[in-house]
């Protein structure tokens, strides 16, 4: 299941003096100019420091100019170094993961006049963010979002006086804030994301507000008292941050606001009319919250709104004709809703959208013709309705012709013949639930020299044969990959292993032969379901042992696995679900299944398993299927909460080991059928 929201922040004021800055230091200026001997030292003990796998820093040489390495620019006048660009960078397919990680040198504080510095993408392995980078005075611009830094977020940072962007956004919460006293330091701030950073140990510090509806929704709303001194702030992203109640009222000194981010929280009603009263606001994104009532009458004050999201709210009411007349509107999502009514003639005014979700509602009557008017559109989502008339697409396709970046959702129709051949400009792509057939060699192996930017694909439910071909190389976006219920067969390649996949559905298809030990390269998978295919050879301890120290969901249910179950799959300490039911499996239960944490703690996510797309920002929820008392169930929103162990149907013998019973969150054990 693809639920997309566009994480977007315009630093388009940032780009620009990044452009001139390393325009400037290329000119006809003083060329004679090299950097400082002690800056450059200084990178030099920085970079010994960092594991850097794929050589990004190779021209981090030691005699050279600094100036001239890679993701460094500097003061053409003075040598100093101003920046350093070190962000993962979005490449295509490579042998070598080209991400920096490990420790960060103190070494940094040299750098005086530092004013930029990202080092976003990377994986830094759960290190803490330093603290003494509040002690880099001159930073203007700072981003370590995604770059895999755990535990609390020094309040040191809050010494950065002349700091204009922030970003501290994660994947999975595990960035804590203790206290927000640090952020009223930050006077300067334009730009701030705290996306995912758990807020709860910070609420003692919040300035509690009870707002004049508070006693009818029985809800308190937390005003951090930071928020109120930020009066430069341009850009306000609080996605996922575990607030609750209605959004407060009144921080009426803010009026430079162009965007807020407050999705995947727990607010509620009422809207406050301050926020509606930013008519330069070009951002608003307030989904998968708990809003309901009519769609907000304020919104049609906001006549620059460029995105707004609303998905995943409880908004009942026919969709307003205003809204039709918002022409510089770009980005539509009011997905699952119960907004009823039909789409007007009207919505072909919407002449600069390119993404439309209108999913998941109680829409009706027939799609009007004037949709053919949107030519920007690259994203159109209109499933899940009670429109009438004929409307479920079928025939063959051809060809998939999209412009950079595109969406492509065409499942659950009535679709034959082969697979298209599908432009490699396409970000997602999803033809699941149809009926194409045949080989899918030329899907995957058409225009071999050249790159695809596919980071979600969607195979599954249709009736696809024949083998997997090894066309991988040109595939190195791949995040997910479903080709699960088709009829695929032979064995799975050892190419396969090259994708740093986080899930990989093949289940129900005819794939034989043993488990590629190749696949333990997909270091970041999640979810892998091998399930009901004809697998044969022992569980692969080696694969185990040295990958997948991510995975949540582990589906090896029918097949024809046989052996001991090895003491290395103890290994997997997030393992949520683990199904080896319907094989031939040996010995006995291993004791050391103890050490599944994730099975004694109860699960601390919103429900589901996803994560972002770096290259388009999307979000992906994902599924799996789990078999409770003979009836097969698929899960998604609520799967991170679900936790099963299934090894019946084998020929595992002896008692069951007293440490099981440690597993206090263990919701479905079954080992029956089995000669113990």
């Amino acid at each position: 299941m693809m639920e997309r929201s566009m994480r977007t922040v315009l630093l388009l004021r940032l780009f620009t003096i990044v452009t001139l800055t390393i325009s400037m230091g290329s000119c006809n200026g003083n060329l004679a100019v090299l950097c400082k001997e002690s800056e450059r030292d200084a990178l030099l003990k920085f970079r010994q420091d960092l594991k850097d796998p794929a050589n990004r820093l190779l021209s981090w040489g030691g005699g050279g100019d600094c100036c001239k390495w890679t993701g460094v620019v500097c003061d053409n006048i003075t040598g100093h170094i101003l920046e350093l660009h070190l962000s993962k960078p979005d490449s295509v397919w490579v042998k070598v993961n080209p991400i920096l990680g490990s420790k960060i040198n103190p070494s940094l504080l040299i750098l005086k006049h530092l004013r930029y510095l990202d080092l976003s993408k990377n994986d830094f392995q759960g290190i803490q963010i330093p603290a003494f980078f509040g002690s880099l005075k001159s930073l203007r611009y700072l981003n370590l979002s995604y770059a895999g830094f755990e535990g609390t977020i020094p309040h040191q940072l809050g010494n950065l006086s002349c700091l204009r962007d922030l970003h501290l956004d994660n994947y999975n919460g595990v960035n804590i804030v203790e206290s927000l006293h640090w952020i009223s330091g930050l006077s300067q701030l334009e730009y701030l994301d705290m996306s995912r950073v758990n807020l709860s140990k910070a609420s003692d510090h919040w300035l509690q507000v009870i707002n004049k509806h508070a006693p009818l929704f029985g809800r308190v709303a937390f005003v951090p008292m930071w928020f109120l001194s930020l009066r430069n702030l341009a850009s306000l992203d609080l996605f996922g941050c575990g607030f609750q109640g209605p959004i407060p009222g009144s921080p009426h000194n803010i009026t430079s606001l162009r965007e807020i981010d407050l999705a995947q929280n727990s607010l509620t009603l009422p809207i406050p009319e301050w926020l509606f009263n930013h008519r330069e606001l070009t951002l608003l994104r307030l989904g998968y919250n708990h809003f309901g009532g009519p769609f907000p009458s304020g919104i049609v004050n906001m006549t620059g709104l460029k995105t707004l999201h609303l998905e995943s709210n409880n908004f009942h009411s026919s969709i307003p004709k205003w809204l039709y007349s918002l022409k510089n509107l770009e980005s539509i999502r009011l997905s699952s809703n119960k907004l009823d009514g039909e789409i007007l003639s009207d919505i072909g005014n919407l002449t600069s959208i390119a993404e439309l979700n209108l999913d998941d509602n109680l829409l009706k009557g027939k799609i009007p013709n004037t949709m053919g008017y949107l030519r920007e559109l690259i994203s159109l989502d209109l499933s899940t309705n009670n429109f009438n008339g004929n409307n479920q697409l079928y025939g063959e396709i051809q060809n998939i012709d999209a412009a950079q970046g595109s969406t492509v959702d065409l499942s659950f129709n009535q679709f034959n013949g082969s697979l298209p051949v599908v432009s490699s400009a396409v970000d997602l792509l999803d033809l699941s639930n149809s009926s194409f057939s045949g080989s899918v060699f030329h899907f995957f192996c058409d225009k071999i020299d050249i790159p695809k930017r596919v980071s979600f694909l969607l195979l599954g439910n249709n009736l696809l044969s024949g083998n997997i071909p090894d066309c991988w190389k040109n595939w190195g976006f791949l995040q997910v990959l479903n080709l699960g219920n088709n009829n695929l067969s032979g064995n799975i390649l050892s190419s396969l292993g090259s994708l740093n996949l986080r899930s990989l559905h093949l289940r129900n298809n005819s794939l034989s032969g043993e488990l590629p030990p190749s696949l333990m390269y997909s270091m970041n998978m999640r979810v892998l379901d091998l399930g009901e295919n004809k697998f044969v050879g022992s569980l692969p301890a080696a694969m185990i042992e040295n990958g997948y120290s991510s995975l949540v969901v582990l589906n090896l249910r029918s097949n024809k696995l046989h052996g001991d179950i090895p003491d290395e799959l103890c290994a997997l300490n997030n393992l949520q679900i683990l199904d080896l039911a319907d094989n031939n499996l040996s010995g006995t239960i291993p004791r050391c299944f103890q050490n599944f944490s994730a099975m004694v703690v109860v699960p601390i996510s919103d429900g589901s398993i996803e994560w972002l797309n770096i290259v388009d920002y999307g979000r992906y929820i994902d599924s799996s299927f789990l078999v409770t008392k003979g009836r097969e169930v698929e899960y998604s929103k609520i799967l991170g909460w679900v936790t099963s162990m299934d090894l019946s149907a084998n020929a595992i013998s002896g008692e069951m080991p007293e440490e099981l019973t440690s597993l206090i969150s263990l919701q479905n054990l079954n080992i029956s059928g089995n000669h113990r």
